[in-house]
C-alpha cells in the first residue's frame, strides 16, 4: 500500500510541484485578499489552464491553454448566473455539455479544451451569484489561467518525452554493448564462455527492451489522444526490437562460422564491423538522448560500415572450394547488411524527430488548417447515432443534466461535485466506464474518511495550510499515472480547502463522498442505459483496421521477394502501422472481455480474428527478416501470390466490417486454393534457409480466412 500511495518517479514528482505551484500561488493570493471567491477561482483557473496543456510543439500547447483560458472563463461567468434558475440551468447544461463533448471531433486540442470547459461550467453552475460576483469570478479565472500559462510556456516549461528518450536510449546501448560481447566471443575457441555471457547479455538487453516499452506504453495510456512525438519514439523502440533479432542471430551466425572466419583470415575486418555496428547503435542512442542529430558523423559511420563489408564481400572468392565455409560466410554478412538497413531507417526516423517543427505541422490543432465551412461540415457530418462522438456527448449531456436536476430539487450543498464525477466517470467504453466509477468512489471514501480526520483533529490554520500544499503535491504527482491514488489525496486537499475558512467543519468530507456515490451511480446506469457503445460494435473495425495494414505490410514485403527494391523505403512505414494496429485489435479485445457478458457477442470468433491476424502479422515479419539481396533476382510466382492475398485479404476485410459472409463463397475457396499451389510453386523456388517461414504464411493465412469467413455480429 506504501508503494502504492507514494511510488512517485521522479518526472511525475516535477509535473505535481509545477501543479502545486500553480495551485497554491492563487490561493495565497485570495486568502490575502481576504476573499473566498477570487481564491477558488483563480485557483480552478489555473489548475484547469494548466491540465489543458497538450504538449508537443510550443505553439500547440500556447493555442491550447488560450483557449482554456478564455473559454473557462466565459463559461464561468454564464454558470454564475444562470445557475440560480432550475429552468435556466438545466436546458443550458444539457446544451453547453452535449456541444462541449462533440469538439473532441477536432482533434486533442478540442478534446482537452472541451474537458476543460465542461468541469468549470459545472462547478460554477452549482454555485450561482449574481453578475457582479459572477464578473469577478471571471476575472480571478482569467488571472488564474494567465499564471498557469506563464509557469507552463515561460517558467518552467516540462519535458513529458525524456522519460521514454532515456528509456529507449538505454534500449539502444544495450544492444551496442551485447554486439561488443559478440565481437570477444569470436576471440575464444570453446563456445561455453559465449554460451554465460550470451545468457546474461540477452537478460540485460530484455531488461531494456521491458523498460522503454513499459516507458511508451505508460505515456501513451496517460495522454489523450495521437501524438506524433510519442509515435515517432514507439518506431524507435519497434527499431531497437528488429536490431535486437538481428544481433542474436549474427551472434548465433558468428558463432556457427567462427571457425572458418579465423582459417580465411577474415577476423580483423569481421572484427572492425562489428565495432562499427556497436558504434552506430551508440550513435543512435546519443541521438535519442539529445534530439539532436550529427549527420556529418552519421554519414562518416556508415561510409565505414559500407567500406568493411566491401571488403569482406572481396574476399568471398577466397572460399568457393569450400561452400559450407561459403554459406556461412555469406549469411553473417546477410545479416551485417540486414542491421545496417535497420540502423539506417532507424536515423531516418530520428531525422524526423523534431518536437516543434514535426507536431506544429502533424498535430490537429483544431483545424487550423481548415476553413469555417469545413469545420461545420465535420460537425454536422458528426451528427448521426452512427458517430460514436455523437452518442457519447448525449449520454453525457442526458446524464450531467440528470444530476443537475437532482442536487437542485434536493438543495444538495456542493452539488457540482455529484455532476463533477458523472462527467468525469462516462467514458465512450462500458469497461473503461466502470473502472473510473471504482477508481473514483473508493478513492473519494478513503480520501473522504482522511480529509474528516484532519478537519476534525486540526484546527491550526497555518497547519492546514500546509497539509493542503503536502496534499496537493502528492495528489498531482499521481494524477498521470494512478487515477485512485489521486483522488485518495485530492478529496482531503478539496475538504482541507473549504475547511480553511470555517476549521473543524468535517462534515464536508461526509457529503462530498455522498455526492461522490450518487455520481458514480448515475454514470453507470447512463453508460449501460443511453446509448451505450459497446466493444462488439467497435472491434470489428479495429479488425478491420489491422487486416489493411497486415495487408500492405505484406504487399510491401512481397514487392522486395519480386524484385521492386525501392519498396525497401516503405517497409519501415508499413511494419509499424501494421504492428500499431495489431495492437489496438488486441487492446480492443481486452476491453470487450471486461463488459457484461451477455454484451460481448462472439468472443471465440473475436479471439480467433485477433489472434491469427497477430500471427498472420509475425509471419509477415519473419519473411521481411529474410529479404533478398538488392542485387539478387526477383523470385518468380510472387506478383500471382500477391494478387491472390489483396483479393482474399480484402474480401476478408469486408466480410468483417459488414458482419456477414462474402456475398459468394466459391470463388474465396477457388482463390485460397489458387494461393496454395502458387505458394507451393514460390517455395520450391525458394532458398532453403526461406521455406519454413513460406510454410508458416500459408498456415496462417489460412486460419485466418478460416475464422474470417464464419465471422457474426
Amino acid at each position: 500500500m506504501k508503494n502504492y500511495l507514494f511510488d512517485i518517479q521522479k518526472q511525475d514528482l516535477t509535473y505535481g510541484i509545477r501543479l502545486t505551484i500553480i495551485c497554491i500561488v492563487p490561493i495565497v493570493a485570495g486568502m490575502l485578499l481576504k476573499n473566498p471567491l477570487m481564491m477558488s477561482s483563480g485557483f480552478l483557473g489555473g489548475l484547469y489552464v494548466a491540465l489543458a496543456d497538450v504538449g508537443g510543439a510550443y505553439s500547440t500547447r500556447a493555442l491550447s491553454m488560450l483557449l482554456a483560458t478564455l473559454s473557462i472563463s466565459i463559461v464561468g461567468v454564464l454558470g454564475t448566473i444562470s445557475g440560480g434558475s432550475i429552468w435556466l440551468a438545466v436546458p443550458l447544461a444539457f446544451l453547453f455539455m452535449f456541444l462541449l463533448n462533440m469538439f473532441s471531433i477536432y482533434g486533442n486540442i478540442g478534446a482537452k479544451v472541451s474537458m476543460m470547459t465542461s468541469g468549470a461550467f459545472l462547478i460554477f453552475l452549482g454555485q450561482p451569484h449574481g453578475p457582479a460576483i459572477a464578473l469577478q469570478q471571471g476575472i480571478a479565472l482569467l488571472c488564474g489561467g494567465v499564471w498557469a500559462m506563464i509557469v507552463s510556456l515561460w517558467l518552467w516549461p516540462l519535458r513529458p518525452y525524456k522519460p521514454v528518450r532515456m528509456a529507449t536510449s538505454a534500449y539502444y546501448r544495450s544492444l551496442a554493448l551485447f554486439l561488443l560481447k559478440a565481437g570477444r566471443s569470436a576471440s575464444y575457441t570453446s563456445g561455453r564462455w559465449w554460451n554465460d555471457a550470451a545468457k546474461n547479455e540477452r537478460a540485460l538487453v530484455l531488461e531494456a527492451y521491458k523498460r522503454a516499452h513499459n516507458t511508451v506504453m505508460t505515456l501513451r495510456a496517460s495522454r489523450n489522444g495521437s501524438n506524433v512525438t510519442l509515435q515517432q519514439l514507439f518506431m524507435l523502440t519497434l527499431d531497437a526490437d528488429r536490431l535486437f533479432d538481428a544481433t542474436i542471430a549474427l551472434a548465433e551466425g558468428i558463432q556457427g562460422a567462427k571457425h572458418h572466419i579465423h582459417n580465411y583470415a577474415l577476423w580483423p575486418t569481421m572484427k572492425r564491423l562489428l565495432q562499427q555496428t556497436a558504434t552506430m547503435c551508440t550513435f543512435l542512442a546519443k541521438s535519442i538522448t539529445q534530439n539532436k542529430l550529427d549527420m556529418t558523423k552519421w554519414e562518416g559511420l556508415h561510409n565505414a560500415q559500407e567500406t568493411s563489408l566491401q571488403e569482406l564481400r572481396e574476399k568471398l572468392p577466397g572460399l568457393t572450394g569450400d561452400t559450407q565455409a561459403l554459406a556461412s560466410v555469406q549469411r553473417v554478412l546477410r545479416i551485417f547488411r540486414q542491421i545496417c538497413t535497420i540502423g539506417e531507417e532507424a536515423m531516418y526516423t530520428l531525422a524526423q524527430l523534431d518536437d516543434e517543427r514535426l507536431e506544429a505541422l502533424t498535430t490537429p490543432v483544431l483545424k487550423k488548417r481548415t476553413g469555417p465551412r469545413e469545420a461545420w461540415t465535420l460537425f454536422r457530418d458528426n451528427l448521426s447515432f452512427q458517430s460514436l462522438t455523437f452518442r457519447h456527448a448525449l449520454r453525457v449531456s442526458v446524464a450531467t443534466t440528470v444530476a443537475v436536476v437532482i442536487y437542485s430539487l434536493l438543495k444538495l450543498d456542493h452539488g457540482y461535485w455529484l455532476t463533477l464525477t458523472v462527467m468525469l466517470s462516462l467514458k465512450p467504453e462500458f469497461a473503461s466506464t466502470r473502472t473510473r466509477v471504482f477508481e473514483r468512489v473508493i478513492g473519494t471514501v478513503l480520501g473522504g474518511m482522511l480529509g474528516a480526520w484532519v478537519a476534525y483533529a486540526i484546527r491550526d490554520r497555518l497547519l492546514l495550510f500546509a497539509l493542503l500544499v503536502v496534499f496537493c503535491l502528492l495528489a498531482y504527482s499521481r494524477l498521470r499515472r494512478n487515477y485512485s491514488a489521486f483522488v485518495i489525496f485530492l478529496t482531503p486537499f478539496m475538504v482541507v480547502l473549504t475547511d480553511l475558512g470555517h476549521p473543524g467543519d468535517w462534515g464536508i468530507a461526509m457529503l462530498r463522498m455522498m455526492n461522490t456515490l450518487m455520481g458514480g451511480v448515475i454514470a453507470m446506469i447512463a453508460c449501460y442505459l443511453f446509448w451505450p457503445q459497446w466493444e462488439r460494435e467497435r472491434l470489428p473495425q479495429y479488425i478491420a483496421e489491422a487486416l489493411a495494414a497486415n495487408r500492405s505490410f505484406l504487399h510491401c514485403v512481397l514487392d522486395i521477394y519480386a524484385g521492386k527494391h525501392e519498396k525497401r523505403a516503405d517497409l519501415h512505414q508499413a511494419s509499424a502501422q501494421a504492428h500499431l494496429r495489431n495492437i489496438n485489435a488486441a487492446a480492443a479485445f481486452q476491453r470487450l472481455l471486461n463488459e457484461p457478458r451477455k454484451q460481448q457477442g462472439s468472443v471465440e470468433r473475436f479471439y480467433a480474428l485477433v489472434a491469427y491476424n497477430q500471427r498472420l502479422c509475425d509471419s509477415i515479419t519473419f519473411l521481411a527478416a529474410h529479404l533478398p539481396d538488392p542485387k539478387s533476382p526477383a523470385i518468380p510466382g510472387v506478383e500471382a501470390f500477391k494478387q491472390h492475398t489483396d483479393e482474399v485479404l480484402t474480401q476478408v476485410e469486408r466480410a468483417v466490417t459488414l458482419g456477414e459472409r462474402p456475398e459468394q463463397l466459391s470463388p474465396l475457396e477457388e482463390s485460397l486454393q489458387e494461393i496454395r499451389a502458387t505458394l507451393y510453386k514460390l517455395t520450391a523456388t525458394t532458398p532453403q534457409e526461406r521455406k519454413p517461414e513460406m510454410h508458416i504464411l500459408h498456415a496462417r493465412a489460412h486460419h485466418l480466412i478460416k475464422h474470417a469467413v464464419h465471422q457474426r455480429h
